[in-house]
């Protein structure tokens, strides 16, 4: 399988002027956003990559970004610990809440409702009513509704499984944690499941993660009847950033601070290739965030070089 494994560089997409630290879908199946350091938020049509638009500004580093697609809306996650509901059809911050006093890191969506990972450990679910409900005079939209309190450190990364109906969340305690959304209830945790700071927890599929934290290991584990780590390797040099999994394409790819991206089997987490400078044209700082695209399967990088990279990869194009 290794030997087959394919890899081209669609486009490098420039413009940020600090680290770009979040990439999510934008809005359409040709479209991402980017938020980084310098508070902008940039759309990118993957058919014409290299035009970028700047379509929202806000103070402060942007960590964490979620489009809205019904809504034609963005939430923004700062490093302040803001979070920002941002109406693109007026260009305006439709609300601001001083939310996560040690920064929003984290954002994801589960039906009517938004969730947030903070720097204060608190996952917090927030009410996205409709604007009808908004005319209406419900004070409940747009607004957090319910926390719960899971660390004294950072909640890192969100990731929700619904076959399970059941968020994972990174914590830099080193634990990871397990959270019913409906409920807002703890349902399980993996302690000491790092040496350090959980920075991604992902589900593989309905019984499986995969994690990787500061200690720069990647781990797998199971879920069925008990917790278990299937697997555990020195996946990079320094902390592993984020993953992206791809089930049809049989990989996934990892993100670091030590400027590579790797690609894995998703099978039995073999290494298949190292994308790097040298090499590949890759990124020359930590790679902090990566996106699978829809559209022709591209897999978007966002790095602290202030650049996106847009990556084809698998075994056929």
């Amino acid at each position: 399988m290794a030997t087959q494994f394919q890899l081209n560089k669609v486009a490098h997409l420039k413009g940020h002027r600090a680290s770009v630290f979040a990439v999510a879908m934008g809005f359409g199946i040709h479209h991402v956003i980017s938020g980084s350091g310098d508070g902008w938020i940039v759309n990118w049509d993957l058919r014409t990559p290299e035009e970028g638009k700047l379509i929202a500004k806000v103070e402060g580093q942007i960590f964490s970004l979620l489009a809205i697609q019904d809504k034609h809306m963005i939430v923004a996650g700062t490093y302040a610990g803001n979070v920002h509901f941002i109406d693109l059809n007026n260009k305006e911050n439709v609300k601001i809440f001083p939310h996560h006093p040690k920064g929003v890191f984290a954002i994801c969506q589960i039906g009517e409702h938004i969730f947030t990972a903070g720097g204060d450990g608190m996952l917090t679910k927030w009410a996205l009513n409709s604007a009808k409900d908004e005319v209406a005079g419900d004070s409940n939209n747009y607004q957090p509704i319910e926390s719960i309190k899971l660390s004294h450190n950072n909640l890192r990364s969100i990731h929700y499984s619904t076959e399970r109906n059941e968020v994972v969340i990174g914590a830099s305690d080193t634990n990871i944690y397990f959270v019913n959304p409906d409920t807002m209830k703890l349902t399980g945790r993996i302690l000491e499941a790092h040496e350090n700071s959980v920075f991604v927890a992902k589900y593989l599929n309905d019984n499986r993660i995969l994690s990787g934290g500061r200690d720069a290991q990647l781990k797998a584990w199971s879920l069925d009847t008990s917790v278990t780590c299937k697997s555990t390797q020195s996946a990079h040099w320094f902390t592993i950033n984020d993953i992206a999994i791809h089930q049809q394409k049989r990989i996934f790819v990892t993100a670091s601070r030590d400027k590579t991206m790797r690609v894995w089997d998703l099978d039995d987490y073999t290494l298949l290739k190292v994308i790097d400078k040298e090499k590949n044209e890759g990124h020359v700082n930590s790679v902090n965030k990566l996106y699978w695209s829809n559209y022709k399967d591209y897999l978007i990088s966002a790095s602290d070089d202030r650049s996106l990279a847009i990556w084809e990869m698998g075994m056929d194009f």
